[in-house]
């Protein structure tokens, strides 16, 4: 087993045994939203932007959570030391249990041609009367990564 595929199985069990949850399947993705979204999700975006890198993790339980690991680029921290910011923190949301959270993909348009990326893009939305709306930019195209959330 090589070092790549140890690390994973010890962040699976770890996760499994935090979480109490069976890991089917994952995909890297960045959410990209509002600061609401944040708020509503108790997700804290990098560096006061508008995006968050983590980890979609589907579980056998049909449950899904979005997962945030608290490492850092070397570039990252270099720019973290030298703003005086705060550590990388963990941050992990239980989507499945967010209020209203849904997610599809958007309908093809003649256009999206000449917009390679929007085939790695997912829209979500969460809350019942007031809907907030975000995205999933998935590293998978999006076609695939859809059928994991059924």
């Amino acid at each position: 087993m090589n070092k790549e595929d140890l690390t994973r199985q010890r962040f699976f069990e770890d996760f499994e045994k935090r979480f109490s949850e069976e890991i089917e399947n994952h995909e890297m993705t960045n959410l990209i939203a509002k600061p609401e979204v944040f708020k509503k999700l108790n997700l804290v975006a990098q560096n006061g932007l508008n995006n968050l890198w983590g980890l979609l993790i589907f579980c056998k339980s049909k449950k899904i959570y979005f997962y945030v690991n608290p490492n850092e680029s070397m570039m990252s921290a270099m720019m973290r030391v030298a703003s005086q910011g705060d550590l990388p923190k963990e941050q992990c949301v239980c989507l499945s249990d967010v209020d209203g959270f849904k997610v599809w993909k958007d309908k093809c348009h003649w256009y999206d041609l000449f917009f390679g990326n929007s085939r790695f893009e997912l829209l979500a939305e969460l809350g019942k009367e007031e809907k907030l709306k975000f995205l999933f930019n998935t590293q998978k195209p999006a076609d695939e990564v859809i059928k994991l959330f059924n």
